[in-house]
C-alpha cells in the first residue's frame, strides 16, 4: 500500500479501503480533532441521551447514541425509543461535526455541531422537525514519556521538547493501529502520527523506512495547524515496540531521521532527528 492510502485507511471501527494513491513519500497531516469524545443531550420530558464518538486521523466519525429511559408520553414529533443507535459521519479540520443515525422505531436523525479540544463542544440532534441540544468533550487519552528533536539541519521545525505527559490516542481497524501523539490534551499544535501493522511484535526492533512497502510502521511528524502545517516523514532510524495490548502501547524511536514529505505546497524544510519513548 502507499503511505497516503495507509494513513487514509485508518478508521476506528470500519473496514479498510483498498490500495492505491500517491507516491510513498507523500503523507497526510492528521485531523486535529482525531480522538475519543463523549457527551450528553437533554431529550423530551427531561430524558438524557449519551453520545460516544471516535474520530480517526482522517476525520471519519463512528460512535453511538444511547437512551435508557422510555418515553413518558406524546408531545414531540420525534421521540427516541430505548436503545443504542450507531452513528457514522465526519469531522473536518475546523471541528465541524456531521453524523447520522437511525432509531429503528423513531426513524432517522442527524447530529450537527462543533467539537473543541480544550473544553465543551456543542451539538444538535434533528429529526422529524424536532431538535435536542447537547454538549460533547474529549475523553481522556493519557500518556507519558518524552520526545526530543535534535540535529535540525536547515529545518523550520519547532525543536522545543515535549512535556512528560503527552496525550496519546489509539485507533485500530483491520489489523492496523494508528497512534496519534500530541504534546497535551489542550495543545495539538504538533503531532507524531504512527501507522503500525499487526505483524509487529513486542520486544523487537524494526528499521524505519517509509519508502519500503514492507515496513511494519510509518511515521509522520506535523508542526502547525491548517494552512500553516508542516509535515515530515521518517525514513531512517529504529522503531522499538516495547509492549502492545488492547488500548495500550509503549514504544521508542531511536535516532529517527525525518525529511519533508512530498505533498504539494508543504512548507516544511530541512531534516531533523527525533528520539522518543512514549506510552499509554
Amino acid at each position: 500500500m502507499k503511505t497516503q492510502t495507509l494513513l487514509g485507511a485508518i478508521l476506528l471501527t470500519s473496514l479498510l479501503t483498498g490500495c492505491g494513491g500517491s507516491d510513498s513519500s507523500s503523507s497526510i497531516a492528521a485531523n486535529p480533532f482525531a480522538g475519543a469524545y463523549n457527551g450528553t443531550a437533554t431529550l423530551d420530558a427531561g430524558r438524557t441521551g449519551t453520545l460516544t464518538a471516535s474520530v480517526s486521523s482522517t476525520g471519519a466519525l463512528t460512535g453511538t447514541f444511547a437512551v435508557t429511559a422510555a418515553p413518558t408520553g406524546p408531545g414531540k414529533n420525534f421521540s427516541f425509543s430505548v436503545g443504542t443507535f450507531n452513528l457514522t459521519g465526519t469531522v473536518d479540520a475546523s471541528g465541524t461535526l456531521n453524523a447520522t443515525g437511525t432509531d429503528p422505531i423513531g426513524g432517522a436523525f442527524t447530529i450537527t455541531g462543533t467539537l473543541s479540544r480544550t473544553g465543551n463542544g456543542t451539538y444538535t440532534i434533528t429529526a422529524g422537525g424536532d431538535s435536542y441540544n447537547g454538549t460533547i468533550s474529549v475523553s481522556a487519552g493519557g500518556g507519558s514519556g518524552n520526545l526530543t528533536i535534535s540535529n535540525a539541519s536547515g529545518s523550520n521545525v519547532n525543536t522545543t521538547a515535549w512535556p512528560s505527559t503527552p496525550f496519546l490516542l489509539i485507533s485500530e481497524a483491520g489489523g492496523l493501529s494508528s497512534v496519534l501523539a500530541i504534546p497535551a490534551q489542550t495543545d495539538n499544535s504538533r503531532n507524531l502520527n504512527m501507522l503500525l501493522e499487526a505483524r509487529a511484535t513486542s520486544g523487537n526492533d524494526y528499521p524505519i523506512d517509509s519508502s519500503n512497502l514492507n515496513s511494519v510502521t510509518i511515521f509522520t511528524y506535523t508542526d502547525g495547524i491548517g494552512a500553516n502545517a508542516k509535515t515530515w516523514v521518517a525514513n531512517g532510524g529504529t522503531f522499538k515496540l516495547i509492549s502492545k495490548s488492547a488500548g495500550k502501547i509503549k514504544f521508542q524511536l531511536i535516532n529517527a531521521t525525518f525529511a519533508p514529505s512530498a505533498d504539494a505546497g508543504n512548507p516544511a524544510t530541512g531534516t531533523f532527528t527525533l528520539n522518543a519513548t512514549l506510552e499509554k
